[in-house]
């Protein structure tokens, strides 16, 4: 990384510590009974029903399927199954068991993007570690995680708004829900806070590409601990949306910056 860039990352960081210390004092967190014990059930039929019913409604043949078809076709799966988890509980505290209340305080993307900011040097050194790690071990490091190398593979994906749309929001959501709302939100009432995160976090880069494991389950604390401080999915959707959302425009402005 050049002096310059590093001079960027660095004032960037320093803008989201500073709106963070701002925003904070405002924020009210997840209290301790309020999520759903059952989460892990939720989370688990989420993500084998996402495979499932993507896999089943993309067309088979000798081709690959379409990128942006099949991303599109994910969005919709995704969407589907957080409605009818969200229809699952409301016998059992309703949407606000899977993280979908309104904790009040600062706008939601503002959080979000104070805590984006705020972790950008801490995803750029975990990726380095990731790095150094796979050369240790004698694996050699992929250039672009597989979904950013498709990506850039679809010349249609760059101008497809449902592609960007699918990408930067609709995914995030579901991931947020199963993930933060479902998964974490279950563990996290029986078993001591810091595991849960560990366990949260590690599921979350486990279900993503292997060899990107390490940055992956860093972002999934970090959504974690958000969520926890903010009490709410609000901001960490927005803080996903965000980084999925500018990591596709980074990458279509300057392709060689998405390893």
């Amino acid at each position: 990384m050049t002096l310059a860039a590093l001079v960027v990352l660095a004032g960037l960081a320093l803008a989201g510590v500073l709106l963070w210390r701002r925003l904070a004092p405002g924020l009210q967190p997840l209290p301790p009974d309020s999520t759903l014990r059952e989460g892990l059930l939720v989370a688990l039929a989420g993500f084998l029903g996402l495979d499932l019913l993507a896999a089943s409604c993309v067309p088979r043949g000798d081709e690959p399927p379409n990128f942006v078809l099949l991303v599109e076709v994910r969005a919709v799966a995704g969407l589907l199954l957080a409605g009818l988890a969200l229809l699952a509980v409301r016998g059992r505290g309703g949407p606000g068991a899977l993280g979908l209340r309104r904790a009040g305080g600062p706008p939601a993307l503002l959080v979000g993007l104070a805590a984006w900011l705020a972790f950008l040097p801490v995803l750029t050194g975990v990726s380095w570690l990731n790095r150094e790690l796979l050369e240790t071990l004698g694996v050699e490091p992929p250039g672009q995680q597989r979904w950013l190398a498709e990506f850039l593979a679809a010349p249609e994906a760059r101008t497809s708004l449902p592609a960007w749309a699918a990408m930067a929001l609709a995914l995030p959501f579901f991931e947020e829900l199963f993930f933060r709302g479902g998964l974490y939100g279950g563990l996290r009432r029986a078993l001591p806070r810091q595991l849960a995160i560990g366990l949260a976090a590690a599921a979350f880069g486990l279900v993503h590409e292997p060899t990107f494991w390490l940055p992956t389950a860093a972002l999934g604390v970090a959504l974690v601990l958000l969520y926890e401080r903010s009490g709410s999915l609000a901001a960490p959707f927005a803080f996903h949306a965000l980084h999925n959302g500018l990591t596709l425009a980074i990458v279509c402005w300057q392709p060689e910056l998405a390893g």
